[in-house]
């Protein structure tokens, strides 16, 4: 199969998802979906923009790098932290540490 390569002057393809082709009512409102949606919404409104329909337009490298950040945003979204506030020994990182092996 020979590969092609686009050129600077040829056009950009585009992939476009059908409406209701992936949303599939509460079945797809999973771990992550508000999260993203609300992100979405964020981008929308902080252009003043009102629309159900988004598009993106990027090079391979900057589209990956835009959804593996929002995957990783995701990945906190339930994450409970504590903050220890009894006395803890301080850790000095220029004392040696003890083998423990």
């Amino acid at each position: 199969m020979k590969k092609e390569t686009l050129g600077s002057n040829v056009n950009v393809p585009v992939f476009v998802l059908e409406r209701g082709s992936q949303y599939k009512g509460e079945i797809s409102e999973g771990k992550y979906f508000l999260t993203i949606l609300g992100i979405l919404d964020k981008l929308l409104a902080s252009n003043n923009i009102e629309s159900e329909k988004v598009g993106f337009s990027a090079t391979k490298m900057d589209l990956a790098s835009f959804l593996a950040d929002l995957l990783k945003i995701t990945e906190f979204q339930h994450a409970e932290f504590q903050i220890q506030i009894e006395d803890t020994d301080d850790f000095n990182p220029d004392s040696a540490l003890p083998n423990k092996f």
